[in-house]
């Protein structure tokens, strides 16, 4: 599988709307509340500019935690140090994390996991510094449930770049399931309509991974498809599918 590379798109990363519209972690409210009078810690893994910890610092300045941030990605680390000065960020692999093992009560991965290279391997380091009973939450896209997303319906190759990097669900939980841990999954599906200059800023930006996986020359034909349209209509919308994994496993 192709790897992105975030140098080239950190300094934009965080243009794109809907990475801001992060609120309270609601699964780490109920597990702080049933493990109360107790200090936490926390890692962000893949914590890319620090958006979730920023969010999760102010929602929970009342609840003893040391929060930690891991990325591969030091452009994306430098903006997120300038976000949370105060967290304890690394520069690292999540397939050796750098951490003792049952170093942490709860472990966040948001919209990383497609990009591990050895996910196996990931998921031993996740059981080895998680603590017994601790928390582990991945939150994702769910790529074989929204074939008609508007990505891949401009940029056809990048379906099948995205295939080579995002696991099924099922072995997802079937993984996590023989490594002891008790796993809850559920797929939030939802279609909509989208306006072709909401696609169009987003493909111009091009901050989403895959835009940056495929060939160039496929690149421009999703361009040119998109301002041929919108030349013929400017208030055009097309169907867009959109499905999104949440998963929480409990060692």
């Amino acid at each position: 599988m192709k790897v992105t590379d975030y140098s080239r798109i950190a300094d934009r990363y965080d243009q794109n709307p809907y990475r801001r519209q992060i609120g309270p972690d609601e699964n780490l409210k109920r597990y702080f509340a049933q493990h109360p009078d107790r200090e936490f810690r926390v890692l962000d893994l893949a914590c890319g500019t620090g958006l979730y910890l920023q969010k999760q610092l102010h929602a929970f300045a009342s609840v003893s935690v040391e929060w930690y941030g891991l990325d591969a990605s030091q452009a994306m680390l430098n903006q997120a140090k300038r976000r949370v000065p105060n967290v304890r960020l690394i520069q690292g692999l999540a397939e050796e994390m750098p951490y003792e093992p049952e170093s942490f009560d709860v472990i966040v991965n948001h919209y990383a996991f497609h990009h591990f290279a050895e996910k196996s391997r990931v998921l031993d380091e996740v059981t080895r510094i998680l603590k017994k009973n601790g928390m582990y939450k991945m939150h994702n896209i769910s790529i074989h449930e929204m074939r008609q997303w508007w990505v891949y319906q401009y940029f056809p190759s990048a379906y099948f770049e995205d295939l080579k990097r995002f696991w099924p669900k099922d072995l997802i939980y079937r993984e996590l399931s023989v490594r002891g841990f008790q796993v809850e999954l559920d797929i939030r599906y939802r279609m909509t309509s989208m306006p072709l200059t909401e696609c169009m800023q987003h493909t111009r930006n091009r901050d989403i991974s895959v835009l940056t996986l495929i060939d160039e020359k496929d690149y421009q034909a999703g361009v040119e498809r998109l301002e041929t349209e919108l030349n013929r209509d400017s208030e055009a919308s097309i169907i867009n599918d959109f499905a999104e994994l949440h998963l929480i496993a409990v060692k």
